[in-house]
């Protein structure tokens, strides 16, 4: 072989190898292009599982110790939780009521129902805690929250999305009211 072939074979090859890495490094393993630091571009979809978070409590909310949510066959009345709660949402729909490591309470004024947000799809361990947390957020016992409207959910697809699963503790009697 000639010097001037492997030369020329040399100087391919490194154009190769540099054409390579530049494109490992300008995509993301997703597909959408970016940095290598991680850092979400316009490309990437954003959770919509956990709302932006204010601390300014919406000016109608309720002012007392108590208040009625409207449930199946009437309103339950339940503790304050404007009052504790951990923040309100941008829009001022979603109130986060309480959160753990394994859970976040939410209330959703615009149709009046509860969501228990696990952190992982756990299990009913987690279901449980969720469930006997809200309970005494409320101020109430089981056949009070089971005329409410409740919902459990789980992230899927790296927390981009969630999904939920039946809240029978009320058609089961799985839970407790003490």
């Amino acid at each position: 072989m000639s010097k001037k072939l492997i030369i020329v074979l040399g100087v391919v090859l490194l154009i190769a190898v540099i054409a390579l890495g530049y494109f490992f490094v300008s995509h993301n393993s997703d597909g959408s292009q970016g940095g290598v630091t991680g850092t979400p571009t316009a490309a990437q979809p954003s959770a919509p599982t956990v709302p932006q978070i204010s601390a300014s409590m919406p000016a109608d909310a309720p002012q007392g110790d108590t208040f009625v949510v409207q449930a199946s066959g009437g309103g339950v009345t339940v503790k304050n939780f404007y009052k504790t709660s951990v923040g309100f949402s941008a829009g001022e729909d979603a109130i986060l009521i309480a959160q753990s490591e394994r859970y976040s309470l939410w209330y959703y004024r615009s149709f009046g129902g509860f969501e228990i947000a696990l952190s992982s799809d756990g299990g009913s361990g987690d279901i449980t805690a969720g469930t006997q947390a809200l309970l005494a957020d409320l101020g109430i016992d089981m056949k009070a929250l089971c005329t409410l409207t409740v919902e459990v959910t789980y992230p899927v697809d790296n927390g981009t999305d969630k999904e939920s699963l039946p809240f029978n503790g009320c058609s089961t009697g799985a839970f407790s009211s003490n």
